[in-house]
């Protein structure tokens, strides 16, 4: 049985070090898969190393997500990137990709391509609503609070301008209080 396994990104740029790459590794970041960085050929290997873990792109190829589990990811990632401006990192490098996020118990666990930010690149909320149609295709729709929490969130991210971690708040603030029951009088 394998202890870990080593994910590969490959980028066709060229690889370029700075102080991001240093930050994690230097700071073990809860939630944060560590990586190295390499160049090759004129362009970029960034290596992952996951224990024991396995894709949520893998976990819901079968199964159907419930409200739960994704308010347990939204509170982490909700976690992780204040975590990350901490250490000067920068959220659009979180890699929001079902085959690129992992879960360990009830971690989850992502990857951050330490790379120098270039033009046209793609922003957390685009890649947070990309995510979001995830959750649309794989949620289980009998669970009425998950449909909720769901829409909102996707409704949310369907604006030109929004603020992700508003639109994550607010929406488990609605979640938290609708299945709070009301005292009869």
């Amino acid at each position: 049985e394998w202890e870990y396994t080593n994910i590969h990104v490959d980028l066709p740029i060229p690889y370029e070090e700075d102080y991001q790459i240093k930050m994690i590794h230097y700071n073990k970041i809860k939630g944060m898969l560590p990586v190295q960085g390499i160049g090759r050929d004129g362009q970029s290997r960034y290596t992952f190393r996951l224990e024991n873990g396995m894709s949520m792109d893998k976990i819901y190829e079968e199964a159907e997500i419930s409200g739960k589990e994704i308010e347990d990811f939204m509170e982490q990632l909700s976690v992780i990137t204040e975590q990350i401006k901490i250490f000067f990192l920068n959220n659009n490098h979180i890699i929001l990709d079902p085959k690129l996020i992992f879960k360990k118990a009830e971690q989850y666990y992502f990857c951050y391509l330490p790379i120098i930010k270039k033009e046209n690149e793609p922003t957390m909320c685009e890649a947070f609503h990309e995510l979001t149609e995830y959750f649309v295709k794989h949620l289980d729709y009998k669970d009425t609070e998950g449909v909720f929490l769901v829409s909102k969130i996707h409704r949310e991210t369907l604006k030109e301008n929004y603020d992700l971690t508003l639109s994550v708040d607010f929406a488990l603030l609605i979640l938290t209080v609708c299945s709070v029951p009301c005292a009869s009088v």
